[in-house]
């Protein structure tokens, strides 16, 4: 009779362990349903939108939750043409660098139209046209020349290549976009000085 009780106690004891971890389990996609939908999904709407301007390449990209036994955490996902589904992935391993760098932009702007976590609509960029060829570099423009027109967004860009600044600066300017480039000029052994040109 005790080994019958004792076996029957251990039952409920492992019965009432699987029914809440079964219940934490429910809690958590629950909550991770809630989060792609109040987060994720206009995330990853963002990051489409500007993808589809800078990116000529067509594939999709997208954040989801993901829901593991002890917690909820993210995993990205890709669609590349030719494929019927979207595949886990690490985009690094299946896009080029200029894809790579396209959809790094993309990721920042939806990010920052998405989410303003500060008043001061601002992007402070470095190198943002990296590994990018020419096609990106043109649309990237376009969307920066359309945050700071249409959406009052004040952006800093710092770049080594002095063709790329200027380059910009000339687009910029010819929208009718006030820009102000400081060009830090190596002197040798002096160090460096700092030129400023303007114009609108």
């Amino acid at each position: 009779v005790e080994a019958v009780n004792r076996a029957a106690a251990e039952h409920k004891h492992a019965s009432d362990a699987l029914n809440h971890a079964m219940a934490v389990a429910e809690k958590l996609s629950e909550q991770s349903e809630q989060f792609s939908r109040a987060s994720l999904q206009p995330l990853n709407s963002r990051i489409d939108e500007f993808n589809a301007v800078i990116s000529p390449f067509g594939y999709h990209y997208s954040v989801v939750a993901n829901v593991k036994p002890a917690s909820t955490d993210a995993k990205q996902l890709l669609r590349i043409p030719g494929l019927n589904e979207d595949v886990e992935c690490d985009p690094p391993c299946h896009l080029s660098e200029g894809q790579s760098a396209a959809l790094g932009l993309s990721v920042l702007f939806g990010a920052a139209m998405e989410y303003r976590w500060s008043r001061w609509p601002a992007l402070l960029l470095d190198d943002p046209l990296q590994n990018t060829d020419l096609i990106h570099a043109s649309a990237f423009i376009d969307v920066i020349r359309g945050l700071i027109l249409d959406r009052k967004y004040q952006v800093i860009i710092s770049t080594h290549d002095m063709e790329e600044a200027e380059f910009i600066s000339r687009k910029c300017m010819r929208a009718g976009i006030s820009v102000t480039r400081n060009d830090l000029i190596s002197t040798g052994p002096a160090g460096v000085r700092m030129r400023t040109v303007s114009g609108t």
